[in-house]
């Protein structure tokens, strides 16, 4: 501002006191400014790290679920021991499969899974009934059997991440046409 002369001492105060305030108002603003910029910086820098620490930690879960179906899997050999591994030869047949297809990511995954829990409704069925031979079974055995494929999809059906897996599970046993 331009003062002229001669001056009144009151408006003099009072320019002095307005360029003084707009003094500190501008200095106010030069170091929220250099705040903000730093705060701006940290936080970039903490999503950097969060991003990364939320890939590792999805990465150690989808580890440990599927790790979890192998686990499912062992109890199921463990339970059916006449089988001699087949819901791991089955997966493995499976995953060459789908890959054979073109299937990739999360649809591998569910075959894959699918194919590993396939017989999980066979823990509902007593040890002695697996033991029999076909000609052996009685008529209410074999409808145990056949419940299998139920009986597993409602299993799997309860873990949430699962459910697509249990419907490709229930209809293993189907045939083509989906005549049972």
């Amino acid at each position: 501002r331009y003062i002229t002369k001669p001056w009144d001492d009151e408006e003099i105060k009072l320019v002095i006191r307005a360029a003084a305030e707009r003094y500190s108002l501008l200095a106010e603003n030069r170091l929220l400014q250099q705040t903000t910029m730093k705060q701006n910086a940290e936080l970039y820098e903490l999503n950097q790290t969060l991003e990364a620490r939320v890939e590792e930690k999805t990465r150690k879960v989808r580890e440990s679920f599927f790790a979890f179906v192998g686990l499912c899997a062992d109890m199921i050999e463990l339970h059916a021991q006449l089988s001699g591994g087949y819901c791991k030869r089955v997966a493995l047949l499976s995953r060459g499969l789908g890959q054979a297809l073109g299937l990739k990511g999360d649809e591998l995954e569910a075959l894959w899974a699918a194919a590993l829990l396939h017989e999980i409704g066979l823990i509902g069925v007593p040890r002695e009934v697996l033991e029999k031979t076909e000609g052996e079974l009685m008529e209410s055995e074999r409808a145990l059997l056949r419940n299998n494929p139920a009986l597993s999809q409602e299993i799997i059906g309860k873990i949430d991440t699962l459910r697509q897996v249990g419907l490709i599970v229930r209809s293993h046993m189907e045939n083509y046409d989906g005549s049972g």
